[in-house]
C-alpha cells in the first residue's frame, strides 16, 4: 500500500474486505457531502467523532466489519476521505486490512499561484486545481494579483479591454475551496510591482522616479495618494473573499529611496519610511476584518525594525534557491515570537520546463525549517516572471512534492530531510504518474518531465531564479563560445527526452503541454547555438497559444510570444 503523503502510522494486517462500494454513515450528515462519493455497496464505511491532541487527526481501520473512520474535526473526515480515495484506486475490490494514523507535521500548508504576469486561468482551471490542491492536503489558496486582472468595483473604468476575473468568479471560487477546506486568501500587492498600475495615467504621479530609462514599479509610500489608491483597490475586492486573512504583498520595492523618497530615506532610514507605510497597510487590512500577511524580504535587512511592526501581521518568509539559508530568519523571528510562514518556490518561472532539482532542495529546506522552529505556515509559491510559459504539466510533481514534505512528520534535523528528500521525490513522481498524467504503460512520463526540468544544470554558470537560456532570452545579450557550448549540450539533451516523451502512454493534454515546452528549450537553444529555424519559430508561436487558451485568457500570451519574435 503506497499513500502519499506517508502516514504517521500504517500497520498492515492479514485478510482481506471485498469491496468497492459502501454504505456510508456518520454522525455528522456534514460528512455525507464529501463521504458519499464512495456509496453504493453494503459493506460499511463509518465516520465518528473522537478526541485528539492534534487538529486534522483521524484514523482509518479497516477490518472484516468494514472501515471505521474516526475524526478530530471536520476538516481531519476530508483527509481521511483523501487516503480513502488512494487506498480504493489500489486495491480493485480488494482492500487489505490496516490501521491508519495521520495528522498533519504543519497547521497552515498553502499554494500560491500568480494570475498576474503571464497566465489568468478562467474559472474552470483554477476549479481543477483546487480539486488537485485538495486531494494533496493544501488548505490555503492565493492568487498573486499586481496587475489589473480582478473586476475591482469602483474601478471599471480602468479594466476595459482586459480579461478579469470577475466578482462573481471569485466568489464561486471561494465557496468551491470552502466545500474542499481550503481557504481562498486574497493577495494583493500595495507598495512595490504595482507597475501596471502606474502605467494608468490617473496613478502615474504616484510613480517613484527612476534616474534611468526603466519604468518605475514602486508606488511613494510618502505621497497620500498612493495609500487612497491601494484603499480603493482593498475597497473593490474584499466582497468576493470569506477569508479571515490577506496578502498584502510589500516585497521588492525597488525604487525605494530613489527619487522622491530619497530624501527621507537618506534622513530616516528605508527600514523606517517601509515600516511606517507597512503599518498603515496592515490597519487597513484589518479594518476590512483581514490579518494580514506580507513578505518580509525588506524588513528581514532591516532587523531593527521587526518589533516596530503591528504583531498581529503574519511574516512570509521567503527565498528560492537550492540550500537557501532559511534557518536564520526562522530563529530570529521565533526568538522574537513574531507569526510567520516560511515560503518556497517551485522554481518554474524563467524556465519553460523548470529547474527540478532547485525546487526539491529549497522545498526540502524549508519546510524542514519550518517544522523545526514551529512556523504557523509553508506557502508554496508559483510565481510568472517571463510570461508563466511553463504549462501546468510541470508544475505537478513540485506541488505534490511541497504538500507531502509539508505534512509528514520528520525526524529532527536537516540530515533527516535529506534522506527523506530522495524518497520524497519518487512518491511525487509516482503520484504524478497514477493522478495527474494518467499513464498507461511501463514508462514514467514524471521521471521525462522531472529530467526536462535539470536542463539547467548543463549551463556555462549558475543563474539566480533562472536559467542561462531564459537569461539570454531576458537580456538580449550574444552568447559567448561557453554559452554557446552549453546550448548545444542543452539541445541534445533535450532532444534525447522528447524522444523517450515520444514513447509514453498517458493523457494527451499532458502530453502536448510537455512536448511544446520541450521544443520551446530546443528551439532557443538551437538559436544560441546559431542554428535559427524560422519554420520552428512560427510553428511554435501557434501551438502555445493553441494549448494556452484551453485554460487561460487570451491576455498573457503575447508576453513569451514577444521574445519569441525579438530573436534576430
Amino acid at each position: 500500500m503506497r499513500l502519499i503523503p506517508q502516514p504517521v502510522k500504517l500497520e498492515m494486517l492479514e485478510g482481506c474486505l471485498q469491496a468497492k462500494a459502501f454504505a456510508v454513515s456518520a454522525d455528522d450528515e456534514k460528512i455525507l457531502a464529501f463521504a458519499g462519493q464512495f456509496s453504493g455497496g453494503e459493506a460499511k464505511l463509518v465516520f465518528r467523532k473522537a478526541e485528539f491532541p492534534q487538529a486534522e487527526s483521524y484514523t482509518v481501520t479497516v477490518n472484516a466489519e468494514g472501515i471505521e473512520v474516526t475524526y478530530s474535526d471536520l476538516e481531519a473526515a476530508f483527509r481521511a476521505c483523501t487516503t480513502l480515495k488512494q487506498i480504493l484506486a489500489q486495491t480493485a475490490g480488494e482492500i487489505p486490512y490496516l490501521c491508519i494514523e495521520d495528522y498533519p507535521a504543519i497547521k497552515n500548508r498553502g499554494y500560491m499561484l500568480d494570475i498576474s504576469r503571464g497566465r489568468v486561468p478562467k474559472l474552470s482551471y483554477l476549479k481543477k486545481l483546487v480539486d488537485q490542491l485538495a486531494d494533496l492536503r493544501y488548505n490555503q489558496f492565493q492568487l498573486y494579483i499586481e496587475s489589473l486582472v480582478y473586476e475591482y468595483k469602483g474601478l471599471e473604468q480602468y479594466l476595459v479591454g482586459r480579461d478579469v476575473l470577475t466578482c462573481a468568479e471569485i466568489q464561486e471560487l471561494d465557496a468551491y475551496c470552502k466545500e474542499r477546506f481550503i481557504d481562498l486568501v486574497p493577495n494583493q500587492n500595495s507598495l512595490g510591482h504595482m507597475q501596471p498600475w502606474i502605467e494608468v495615467p490617473d496613478f502615474a504621479h504616484l510613480g517613484i522616479d527612476r534616474d534611468d530609462e526603466w519604468p518605475t514599479t514602486t508606488i511613494n509610500p510618502l505621497d497620500p495618494g498612493s495609500l487612497e489608491l491601494v484603499e480603493r483597490i482593498y475597497a473593490g475586492m474584499m466582497d468576493a473573499y470569506t477569508s479571515k486573512f490577506m496578502n498584502v504583498g510589500m516585497d521588492e520595492p525597488f525604487e525605494l529611496g530613489k527619487g522622491q523618497t530619497r530624501e527621507k530615506c537618506e534622513q530616516v532610514g528605508i527600514g523606517t519610511v517601509y515600516t511606517e507605510y507597512l503599518n498603515k497597510i496592515i490597519a487597513l487590512a484589518k479594518r476590512h476584518g483581514k490579518t494580514p500577511m506580507f513578505w518580509d524580504d525588506v524588513v528581514i535587512r532591516h532587523p531593527e525594525q521587526l518589533d516596530q511592526i503591528d504583531k498581529d501581521a503574519i511574516f512570509l518568509d521567503w527565498g528560492y534557491e537550492e540550500e537557501k539559508p532559511m534557518e536564520r530568519h526562522c530563529r530570529e523571528l521565533s526568538d522574537r515570537g513574531l507569526r510567520y510562514y516560511i515560503c518556497p518556490g517551485d522554481s518554474m518561472w524563467r524556465s519553460f520546463t523548470g529547474r527540478s532539482m532547485n525546487a526539491m532542495r529549497n522545498i526540502t529546506t524549508c519546510a524542514d525549517v519550518a517544522k523545526r522552529y514551529k512556523a504557523e505556515g509553508l506557502l508554496m509559491t508559483n510565481w510568472g516572471n517571463l510570461g508563466h510559459a511553463a504549462f501546468p504539466v510541470f508544475e505537478q510533481i513540485p506541488m505534490i512534492f511541497a504538500a507531502v514534505a509539508a505534512w509528514e512528520q520528520d525526524e529532527q534535523g536537516y540530515s533527516a530531510a535529506l534522506r527523506d528528500r530522495e524518497r520524497r521525490i519518487q512518491d511525487a513522481l509516482y503520484y504524478a504518474d497514477r493522478y495527474y498524467y494518467g499513464c498507461k504503460g511501463e514508462i514514467s512520463m514524471a521521471d521525462i518531465v522531472f529530467r526536462m526540468g535539470n536542463y539547467y544544470q548543463l549551463q556555462s554558470q549558475y543563474y539566480w531564479n533562472e536559467t542561462e537560456i531564459c537569461y539570454l532570452i531576458r537580456v538580449g545579450e550574444t552568447p559567448n563560445a561557453a554559452k554557446v557550448a552549453a546550448s548545444k549540450r542543452v539541445a541534445a539533451y533535450m532532444e534525447g527526452l522528447k524522444a523517450e516523451l515520444a514513447a509514453v502512454e498517458a493523457d494527451e493534454t499532458a502530453l502536448q503541454e510537455a512536448a511544446v515546452d520541450c521544443d520551446l528549450v530546443i528551439f532557443f537553444a538551437n538559436w544560441f547555438a546559431g542554428n535559427k529555424n524560422e519554420a520552428e519559430r512560427q510553428r511554435l508561436l501557434a501551438e502555445y497559444e493553441r494549448l494556452w487558451l484551453r485554460d487561460n485568457f487570451r491576455q498573457g500570451v503575447e508576453i513569451l510570444q514577444e521574445e519569441i519574435q525579438k530573436l534576430s
